[in-house]
C-alpha cells in the first residue's frame, strides 16, 4: 500500500514517549504512530462486533435455534 504524508497536532508529552519508544525499538516515528493507529482501529472495529453479537444474543426469541 502507497505511503502518504499527513500533519496531525499531538500535545507535547505523547510526542516525547512516542520518540522514547520508536528509539527503544529502533524504528520510526512514523511507524509507532502507523502501529498505534492500526492497533486502535482494529480495537473499535471489535468492539463494533461485539456490540452488534450482544444485540442479536439479547433479543428475546421464542423460535428455537436448530444446530445442523
Amino acid at each position: 500500500m502507497a505511503k502518504v504524508k499527513t500533519a496531525v497536532t499531538l500535545s507535547e508529552g505523547v510526542l516525547l514517549e512516542a520518540d522514547k519508544l520508536a528509539e527503544l525499538l529502533s524504528t520510526s516515528r512514523s511507524q509507532i504512530f502507523e502501529i498505534a493507529l492500526s492497533e486502535f482501529i482494529s480495537r473499535h472495529q471489535n468492539k463494533q462486533i461485539l456490540e452488534q453479537l450482544d444485540a442479536v444474543y439479547s433479543e428475546d426469541s421464542t423460535e428455537e435455534i436448530k444446530l445442523i
